[in-house]
């Protein structure tokens, strides 16, 4: 025998002692299975035959003769789910994390801007008015508070707040400026002053309009919290799915039947392990157009949020400017008010608190304290704001691509290899077609994985839909208030249509025709801000994203104008105006009875 003889012999042995005698297709040893099979199962692992046994009697990987017992069978299906639920957050965890850091980036950035709002206005009183500014600090305090709880989602109400603030500011301004002379007020003609504000209306428009663009723009930073952490929720559910029977058992096959025969270095062919993602997956993929609205409406939340209206830190830096020009206002129209006082509280003059001391100078003076500092991040908050869109935005899709990113890394399946890999069977040339995606074709023509018995994945991807389409439904039942409210103001102040009671200044878009019936809202801002308050922290105040193909000008101005008027929508689980439930709350619920019911049956 020649030396290429004894070269043959000598692997053909090695390949018998290692257990796979591959070129004659046959297990003899279960060592390599034991030493993998040890690695998955660490602790509580079942006992590993030394010889092949017979395969016949397992419920899933069954062959001829096998490594593998029933115990070990269960162990390695529930490790195949394991590592199917850690691909999916390995798949998702850059997305997930993005989007609950910059959650809870943006929180602290809109707290931090109420905590700064409230001392600067504290200080303002404290420097300009320091006669009665110990008066007010339980109102700007109790003001700033329910914006806070606002802003948590717990039961508030901003424009009530702003009203009492200013009622407790008209009689103090009222006794120091207005009406200085009137050198002591009853605690009851404080009170009556106190109370007949929203009547004699000293401050013109200024608590109205405040309260609204406080309330307004503490509540789109709100939903726009909000709609972060349902998106986080919907990511977390997906890849904690409860996965079904039909899909574990191609799991297991795909995973670890392999290792049963010897197999353990052997990956699945890539278009194997597609088909079976894909229809483990099937329920879910679903989710694409339901994700896509809800990418849409996040990214129209951040639009407005940085507009002029909308904008939570123009809000907050322009508040000592409003509270000054209602202070100017209240002093120039004193004469009036103090005719309207004598007519309403006659108790005046009467014992009660001194008057605070008389500062009949009314010009604004140069404070004498430093003001509280701005938040000043190392990237403003509107950056962060157009970084976190792009990455968001960049998720579109994100269902449909799962399938191949799961198998595309070289982790569950051989990058992009069909052939001298693991087909189910043996290794060997995986010749099945990919499948389509979306329920009809898993049904149809998914070799892989059985469409029998999936309800329980169906009611969890319904419900994923469902937290989706409550976002979406937020945005629109935000965008409809905001013309439901416009066209409201329009009724007070306007009369018959004229607009001649409303004080308009500068370039507000609300002074512009009241007589029209219909309004439509455009869900881009402007292209300036108002000009009141200070600047903006970054000199670009308008929005200058581009949004991709999915998200054109015009199907955003579509869904906006449908939402401004729409009887139908609204929030899911809410009443709408007339009463009744929303269309697509009760359009769910059926869905969800209907699965339960096919539940029931199968199980029956």
């Amino acid at each position: 025998m020649d030396r290429y003889g004894i070269y043959l012999l000598t692997l053909l042995g090695f390949l018998h002692i290692s257990g796979i005698d591959e070129v004659l297709g046959e297990l003899t040893s279960c060592e390599y299975t034991g030493s993998a099979y040890n690695r998955i199962q660490p602790r509580d692992g079942a006992e590993v035959p030394t010889q092949p046994i017979d395969g016949t009697s397992l419920k899933i990987c069954q062959s001829a003769t096998t490594c593998c017992t029933r115990r070990m069978e269960q162990q390695l299906l529930e490790r195949a789910t394991m590592d199917f639920n850690s691909a999916l957050q390995n798949e998702l965890s850059n997305l997930e994390y993005s989007m609950s850091s910059s959650a809870l980036d943006f929180h602290g950035e809109y707290s931090e801007l109420l905590r700064y709002g409230e001392e600067r206005i504290k200080q303002y009183f404290g420097t300009m008015f320091s006669n009665f500014a110990g008066f007010l600090e339980d109102d700007i305090q109790q003001l700033f508070d329910t914006l806070r709880d606002h802003l948590r989602g717990r039961p508030a109400n901003v424009p009530l707040s702003v009203e009492l603030f200013f009622n407790e500011l008209f009689a103090l301004l009222y006794q120091d400026q207005i009406n200085p002379r009137n050198r002591r007020v009853s605690g009851f003609s404080s009170r009556c002053i106190a109370g007949q504000q929203q009547t004699i209306r000293p401050f013109g428009n200024a608590p109205l309009e405040m309260g609204n663009k406080l309330y307004q723009s503490v509540e789109l930073a709100r939903l726009l919290l909000n709609s972060l952490h349902l998106g986080v929720e919907v990511l977390n559910s997906t890849h904690h799915m409860q996965v079904g029977k039909k899909c574990g058992r191609a799991l297991l096959e795909m995973s670890y039947c392999g290792t049963c025969l010897g197999y353990t270095t052997v990956k699945p062919c890539n278009s194997y392990c597609i088909n079976v993602m894909k229809g483990c997956l099937a329920n879910f993929v679903d989710i694409d157009p339901h994700w896509n609205e809800y990418v849409t409406s996040v990214i129209n939340l951040v639009r407005w949020s940085m507009a002029g209206d909308y904008d939570l830190q123009l809000a907050i830096h322009s508040l000592d400017a409003n509270i000054i020009d209602a202070i100017s206002t209240a002093k120039d129209d004193s004469e009036r008010i103090i005719e309207e006082v004598n007519n309403l509280c006659r108790t005046l003059g009467d014992r009660g608190r001194p008057s605070p001391a008389q500062n009949r100078d009314f010009a604004i003076q140069q404070p004498s304290h430093s003001i509280p500092m701005a938040p000043n991040p190392s990237m403003p908050l509107d950056e962060r704001l157009l970084a976190f869109v792009d990455s968001l935005d960049s998720s579109r899709m994100l269902y449909s691509s799962l399938s191949r990113g799961l198998c595309s890394e070289g982790l569950m399946a051989a990058a992009r290899s069909n052939d001298g890999c693991w087909n189910g069977d043996e290794v060997d040339r995986y010749s099945e077609a990919i499948v389509d995606d979306g329920l009809v074709a898993q049904r149809a023509s998914n070799p892989e994985v059985s469409w029998n018995g999936r309800e329980l994945e169906l009611l969890q991807a319904m419900s994923l839909m469902d937290k989706l389409q409550h976002v979406v439904q937020s945005q629109e039942t935000w965008a409809r208030n905001q013309a439901d409210f416009i066209l409201s103001m329009d009724l007070d102040f306007s009369g018959s249509g004229s607009g001649d009671e409303m004080e308009c200044s500068g370039d507000d878009e609300e002074c512009e025709g009241s007589g029209s019936d219909e309004m439509t809202m455009s869900t881009m801002p402007p292209d300036s801000n108002e000009d009141s308050g200070e600047a903006r922290t970054t000199p670009d105040s308008d929005f200058t994203f581009e949004p991709s193909k999915h998200d054109s000008d015009e199907d955003n101005e579509a869904m906006v104008t449908k939402a401004t008027k729409g009887k139908g929508s609204g929030n899911i689980g809410e009443k709408n105006p007339g009463g009744g439930a929303t269309q697509t709350s009760t359009v769910s619920a059926s869905l969800i009875t209907i699965a339960f019911l096919l539940s029931w049956q199968h199980l029956l």
